[in-house]
């Protein structure tokens, strides 16, 4: 148990280094209002897309390389999925405390953040007992992704608005 909330730990680190180098090369730091401003909001759309497609495909193949057994219980694929996801959030959590958010920000990011990645972890959790069925693994797997790019969309800047006045 405790490996697979590893395992997120160091997927949260490689989506970060990846979203480093990305933004290094095609953003400048002319991006750092809220992504609801009507200036910045078609720059950062594709980020806040291509950041929830690393972060997942991250988690996927942290969960891929969790397992020791070939064909997984549900359950078992379930449960490390959540636990990927856990880990990956209190990984997040982190780096906002190092990059000192506001306590109230935090804390709803937080909270937001395990939630998230616990949910779309444990999506993909159902997606790598399906990974033999492709047509079943693209459906969860896109459904992670997409919960996960709703999430970027709407729920992390209203959260910030909200808990920032």
């Amino acid at each position: 148990m405790i490996h697979t909330l590893v395992y997120g730990w160091i997927a949260g680190m490689a989506a970060l280094f990846l979203e480093i180098i990305i933004a290094t090369l095609f953003f400048t730091s002319a991006t750092t209002s809220l992504p609801f401003d009507e200036k910045i909001f078609p720059i950062l759309f594709p980020l806040l897309i291509g950041t929830a497609l690393i972060e997942e495909t991250v988690k996927y193949i942290a969960l891929r390389n969790a397992f020791n057994q070939n064909i997984p219980s549900f359950k078992n694929a379930l449960t490390n999925g959540v636990l990927i996801g856990i880990g990956f959030a209190l990984f997040e959590a982190c780096m906002k405390i190092v990059f000192h958010e506001t306590q109230s920000v935090l804390l709803a990011a937080a909270i937001s953040s395990i939630v998230v990645h616990g949910t779309t972890g444990g999506i993909l959790g159902i997606s790598f007992f399906f990974r033999t069925h492709h047509t079943f693994f693209s459906l969860f797997f896109l459904t992670a992704f997409t919960l996960h790019v709703a999430y970027n969309i709407f729920l992390s800047s209203h959260l910030a608005t909200l808990f920032s006045q």
